[in-house]
């Protein structure tokens, strides 16, 4: 009877134990905090516009004038060393193919051939990308990953996906591969390799049509776009922006980019509903920010803008595009957008009284080497931020260094994983700090 008693007890402490930890292994900053960034507002400020309407349409005409940079320069935007960047970095690195096989040297030397170093720059034409359009690093679309059995490397960090295009960004191709299946596109924040099918070239009549209306910008993601006569075009992601012709309760009349048989480039009408879209630029209030980011909430990660995702750095890219604010494409460029409040050699709490005191809720970053993250607030005497994350790192003696995969946009804490039974303090992102931005950005960032 002892004996049966004795077993019980301990069968109820494993069973509280099992169950302890299967609790462990959800993110409790998932569960505990609402995952909606409105909830996060300060009611009386939330309207209260972040800049005054001068310093908003300066930054506005800053930001078109270098989206429309591309179709107004006599020379290249990017120096070889900036495209070809790959060839360096890539040349003695060991990658590995979807299949988790090594590439091989041959493999490597042909693609390098089909960059034609040598003769870059070899044309200078405009044109416009008629679809969301991955730029690519190596003129392939085939993925290379560094090596799968690595923590934070193999899938999905695609070393060959730099960024992705919305349809309708105006480039400049400055070069072209050797099997002509790729351009090098070059635009304000990013250059890179696209694919032939995805762009039109275009003449001085398409840019004066093209430019001289005012502009509308998608508030949503995967918008379905077709032409007047009903053919589908593309998905429009947040952040598209269309030239507006006309406008009713219901719906945007936009234009957008086809293209001809021969290649060039032609102007089609289509419609976008007020629903999912504004006039850009939006106005610039906390509560127009929550809103968009509010949007974004879930959103699968996608390294480089790898399926048409976001990465971290394009999560905030894109959040604040919608107000007609440019910022680079990299995280590290990001970081140094704005009013640098260095927290590098500062102890946590120096940090959190930094940020308590000088952040302006999502209206500021906070970096680390390889990430960024937009500040949302201080919630229970918890710092929040809002960023696209692919993992936190975890380590246990049976494994060692390791991966919890959140892979989406979320709401946490800068501890998230603290209750996970494997947490790592590396994974620590308060410790990890390195710096607080605060925007706008200056005009003369890029």
């Amino acid at each position: 009877m002892k004996r049966t008693a004795v077993f019980l007890i301990a069968f109820t402490v494993l069973l509280q134990s099992c169950c302890q930890y299967l609790d462990q292994k959800q993110l409790q900053d998932l569960h505990n905090l609402p995952q909606d960034p409105v909830h996060y507002l300060d009611k009386d400020d939330s309207k209260t516009l972040l800049i005054d309407k001068n310093a908003h349409k300066s930054l506005t005409q800053s930001f078109l004038q270098a989206h429309f940079a591309p179709w107004h320069t006599s020379e290249p935007l990017y120096r070889a060393r900036d495209v070809f960047w790959g060839i360096e970095t890539f040349a003695d690195k060991n990658l590995f193919g979807p299949n988790l096989q090594p590439k091989s040297e041959h493999w490597w030397q042909k693609l390098v051939a089909n960059c034609q170093v040598q003769s870059y720059p070899s044309i200078h034409k405009r044109a416009i990308t008629v679809r969301p359009t991955d730029i690519r690093v190596m003129p392939s679309l085939e993925p290379a990953f560094y090596d799968y059995q690595k923590p934070g490397e193999g899938f999905p960090f695609d070393m060959f996906q730099n960024s992705l295009l919305p349809a309708n960004t105006p480039i400049l191709l400055t070069h072209v591969s050797k099997d002509k299946a790729w351009f090098l596109a070059q635009t304000a924040t990013v250059s890179g390799w696209v694919n032939t099918f995805d762009i039109a070239q275009i003449d001085s009549q398409f840019v004066n049509k093209f430019k001289r209306h005012p502009f509308v910008v998608s508030l949503q993601d995967s918008v379905p776009i077709k032409d007047k006569k009903g053919q589908f075009r593309f998905m429009a992601n947040l952040g598209t922006i269309f030239p507006l012709l006309d406008q009713d309760k219901a719906n945007f009349q936009v234009a957008l980019a086809g293209k001809n048989l021969n290649g060039s480039a032609s102007l089609l009408t289509s419609f976008l509903p007020t629903r999912c879209s504004a006039l850009f630029p939006l106005s610039l209030s906390p509560r127009n920010i929550a809103v968009i980011a509010g949007e974004m909430i879930n959103q699968p990660y996608g390294w480089g803008g790898l399926y048409h995702n976001r990465d971290c750095s394009a999560t905030i890219q894109d959040l604040f595009k919608v107000f007609g604010l440019l910022l680079p494409r990299n995280s590290s460029q990001q970081a140094k957008s704005g009013h640098v409040i260095s927290l590098e050699s500062k102890t946590p709490q120096e940090k959190r009284n930094l940020i308590k005191t000088k952040a302006i809720p999502f209206f500021s970053f906070l970096s680390l080497p390889g990430h960024i993250m937009l500040y949302l607030g201080m919630y229970k005497q918890q710092i929040l931020v809002f960023h696209n994350i692919w993992g936190i790192r975890t380590w246990d003696l049976a494994h060692g260094q390791g991966r919890y995969i959140v892979g989406r946009s979320v709401i946490t804490t800068l501890t998230p994983g603290s209750n996970l039974i494997n947490y790592s303090h590396q994974g620590n992102l308060l410790l990890r700090l390195k710096g607080l931005t605060i925007l706008p950005p200056s005009q003369s960032g890029l």
